[in-house]
């Protein structure tokens, strides 16, 4: 009987810790890719939307709606860092694009943390808040 219980405590322990997953909430970004809907608040060009590529060797990449950049990134916990990132120079006709350009690059290069919603949103503070959808679009 006894060894009947402990038993079943155990196999409640394992599916309470699979269901729970991580009290703080927190999941990784490494590997992962987004299409980003809002900078500061403010949607995205239609047909333009930028993209974020966390490589899992600590690689960031993407579009800016326009043109592709890279560089590097780190994590710390919830604490994010990017470091400056190189673009491509292609000229963008909709003075739009340019101006989303310049916000997107300026917030993910100033970003301090990120955190994954219960909707399943990344969401990127720093300079400027970055919201974007699992996925990435091509670019």
């Amino acid at each position: 009987m006894t060894r009947t219980v402990w038993l079943l405590v155990a196999a409640l322990a394992l599916v309470l810790t699979a269901c729970g997953g991580s009290s703080s909430g927190t999941h990784d970004i490494k590997g992962t890719a987004w299409t980003v809907s809002t900078i500061g608040g403010q949607n995205t060009v239609p047909g333009a939307q930028p993209t974020i590529a966390f490589g899992s060797d600590g690689t960031i990449s993407g579009s800016t709606g326009c043109n592709t950049y890279s560089g590097t990134y780190t994590v710390d916990g919830d604490k994010l860092t990017v470091s400056q990132l190189a673009t491509t120079r292609k000229a963008c006709a909709d003075p739009a694009v340019n101006t989303q350009e310049a916000a997107v690059t300026a917030a993910l290069t100033g970003a301090t943390s990120w955190s994954i919603g219960s909707d399943g949103n990344l969401t990127i503070k720093g300079a400027t808040e970055i919201v974007a959808k699992p996925g990435a679009a091509a670019t």
